[in-house]
């Protein structure tokens, strides 16, 4: 007896909801419609430009893209903002910078991880000191670069006898 009520509310219940539920099926509009409908077409002609180059990637790079937004959307909001600061200001640069930049990431990449660690401490160090103990190390390093790398080499020799090395 208890079934056939339940089961009596279940029928009742789907046809309360099928009218509803159609009503969204059929609806006219959408968060993506709407998005599309407000792009110019320059925007529309890029989008789909993007979405045929992302069905011309192989599986292994979709799932590799995919994870890495993920793993984006997973980051703290204030994070999320700051890197997208980063990549307006990236854009921003001019070519040269840009490569620039991009040359230095490549040559990142290569250390090996006990370097990165290395310069990753050396960093934190810098980070530590004062306003007026880092305008003092900048500026050495700007007169380093300044030197001819015979000159370099001599003033390392210079610094290494002195500290005894």
């Amino acid at each position: 007896m208890k079934i056939l009520i339940k089961l009596r509310l279940l029928i009742i219940l789907v046809f309360i909801t099928l009218p509803v539920m159609e009503l969204y099926a059929n609806q006219e509009t959408s968060p993506a419609r709407d998005e599309w409908m407000a792009m110019t077409p320059e925007e529309k002609e890029e989008f789909r430009s993007r979405f045929k180059k992302w069905q011309s990637f192989p599986e292994s790079r979709k799932i590799e893209i995919q994870k890495k937004i993920q793993e984006f959307n997973q980051l703290s909001p204030e994070t999320r903002e700051k890197i997208k600061a980063n990549f307006e200001r990236f854009k921003a640069l001019s070519p040269e910078k840009k490569e620039h930049l991009q040359q230095k990431f490549l040559r990142w990449q290569k250390l090996p991880a006990n370097k990165k660690m290395q310069l990753r401490e050396k960093y934190q160090k810098f980070e530590q000191l004062n306003p007026d103990q880092k305008t003092m190390l900048l500026n050495r390093y700007r007169n380093w670069q300044k030197l001819s790398p015979a000159e370099q080499k001599g003033l390392k020799g210079k610094i290494n006898r002195r500290r005894g090395r």
